[in-house]
């Protein structure tokens, strides 16, 4: 019974917490919209940053379940690969609302949670995109490490400002275009 509760308290709170933000999350509207005393929340979650940490953690399991799927998927076609990649981190940056994202970002709390998973993604997507290279469909002389992080920053500022996904879409099949070789450059042109 009581993981029960607490599920139900981490799917409101995280619901809450992605929709309007973390500063705006609050116990005692969690506690109307469940109809449960603050003691139940209190005894199951020490404090409101307890249950926001577990929220965010909530939050990281089916990110890392998708970088793994990706890595784990295509490894015969990094270009396909790659592509699939960065649309998976793109999709994970439109889950929740921008406000959630700009105040994880400026959270001393809770910031290492998200760097934690962005190391995540950086790694997986030098990876790949060091395959794309090794392979000939990137120039040989990309900076790798700068180029993914470069990449990454800019779609996740983008969401930031509110740019719309199809935008962020157009965003990284031109940037992909801008790093790769003629063999890239025919790949894309066929398969984008």
């Amino acid at each position: 019974m009581t993981s029960q509760i607490r599920e139900k308290i981490l799917k409101a709170a995280l619901q809450s917490i992605t929709r309007n933000g973390i500063r705006a999350f609050r116990v005692e509207d969690l506690t109307h919209h469940l109809k449960i005393s603050k003691k139940t929340i209190y005894q199951l979650f020490p404090s409101r940053i307890d249950l926001v940490k577990k929220c965010i953690e909530k939050i990281n399991e089916p990110v890392r379940n998708k970088i793994s799927l990706c890595l784990n998927a295509h490894k015969d076609n990094p270009m396909l690969q790659i592509l699939n990649y960065t649309k998976s981190f793109v999709d994970g940056l439109y889950e929740p609302e921008e406000i959630f994202w700009q105040e994880l970002r400026k959270s001393n709390e809770f910031r290492y949670l998200f760097e934690t998973v962005r190391q995540e993604w950086l790694t997986g997507g030098e990876k790949i995109l060091n395959a794309c290279k090794n392979k000939g469909y990137i120039c040989s002389d990309t900076n790798i490490q700068y180029t993914n992080r470069r990449l990454q920053t800019s779609l996740f500022e983008a969401r930031l400002n509110n740019e719309p996904y199809s935008g962020q879409v157009l965003f990284y099949n031109i940037f992909f275009r801008g790093i790769a070789t003629e063999t890239g450059r025919l790949w894309l042109e066929n398969n984008v």
